[in-house]
Parts: C-alpha cells; structure tokens; sequence
C-alpha cells in the first residue's frame, strides 16, 4: 500500500472518531412519575417511558364548567304546605257558636218576626269545643240601645262540650207584653264574638 493511501485511510478513521464522539447519547431520560407534570400521565410501552397529555373529556369540562344546582323549597312553596295543630285565637279549638235564630218556645220553629203582646222569645243555637273555662256574655239590643248584659261561666255540668241551647230567652209576663221593637242578640265567648241576630216584635 502506498504512502498516498495510508494517509487517505487514517484521514477517513480520525474522521468517524470524531462524529462518534459528537453523536448525542441514544437514551432518553424521562420521569416516570405520573405527578410530576400536571396533566400529563407516564405509560410505559414497548419503547420505554412517553409522556402523554392527559385532556379533560367533553362531559368532564361541562361538568367542572357548570355545577348542578341544589333544589330548595322557596318560602313560598314551603307556605303552600297545609299546617297541622294549629291553635285558634282562643288558644285551644276554635270554639264555635252557629245557627243563632229565635223562636216562640224552646222547641218552636224559627222565626224573627212576633206579633204584638207576645211575652217571651228564645234563642236557640249551635254549639262545639266548649269547656268550664270559658266565659259566656250575651248582650241584648232594643232598637239598637244596649238592653240586657248576662256574663257567666260555661255551664259544663248542664251543657256539656257541645250541642244546642235552648234555655235562654227575654220576656215581659207582667204587663202587655214585650215592648214593640227590633231586639238584637250578641253571643261572646272569652271575649269573642261568636253569633249575632235580630227579631222584630210588631206594634199593635
């Protein structure tokens, strides 16, 4: 071999020492910690560790985006609820007076017109819930002037809680008569009024 290719050859040897020495390294270094970047997990494949974007879906972006609201009564739909137990005015079961009406006898038909020189009327009516607590005032009107005022305690033993009465009445058995007029009857209990109703006694 001459001196001409020996030098050839030892140019093209120094040459590809230096490009080995140059040529970078062959691995790639990667976390394998999913943690260590956010959003991006660590898989290992056949050629080693990829690192890979993890992207949110469709319906986990709605969701985050925007949160289902939690439902609750408004005060108005809470007020539509029926309330149970709860206490009358009178602090206990609505007492109630009904059926006010008047009549010649106790067990007469009703009727709010007399005729001249009848002596006695009665008024009858409808009662519930009452108990030997509560007050009773009856105030009587004549042509529309304060009459007669009765106030007493609920006869519990003779009326019991509830039923008729029909042991009250006005009369004049003295002379000619009830005096001819518009007689009005109030009925209260504890202080509230219950009933009220009007009879006319006519002029002879």
């Amino acid at each position: 071999m001459s001196a001409k290719n020996v030098g050839s050859w030892f140019a093209l040897l120094l040459f590809l020492t230096c490009c080995r020495d140059l040529a970078p390294s062959g691995s790639l270094h990667v976390e394998a910690s999913p943690t260590a970047v956010r959003g991006v997990l660590a898989t290992v494949g056949p050629e080693g560790v990829t690192p890979r974007p993890v992207l949110p879906t469709t319906a986990q972006s709605n969701a985050q985006a925007t949160p289902i609201p939690t439902l609750t009564p408004t005060v108005a739909e809470t007020s539509l609820i029926p309330a149970t137990g709860t206490p009358s005015p009178l602090g206990k079961e609505l007492i109630a007076f009904s059926g006010l009406y008047f009549a010649a006898a106790a067990d007469a038909p009703a009727q709010d017109t007399f005729p001249p020189g009848t002596e006695e009327v009665y008024a009858i009516w409808d009662y519930t819930s009452m108990s030997p607590t509560d007050k009773i005032r009856r105030i009587w009107f004549r042509d529309d002037q304060i009459w007669l005022t009765r106030e007493e305690e609920w006869n519990w033993g003779e009326h019991d809680s509830e039923g008729t009465m029909r042991g009250i009445s006005v009369y004049d058995n003295e002379g000619s008569g009830l005096q001819p007029a518009t007689y009005r009857l109030q009925l209260y209990v504890n202080d509230q009024l219950q009933q009220e109703a009007t009879f006319v006694v006519l002029a002879p």
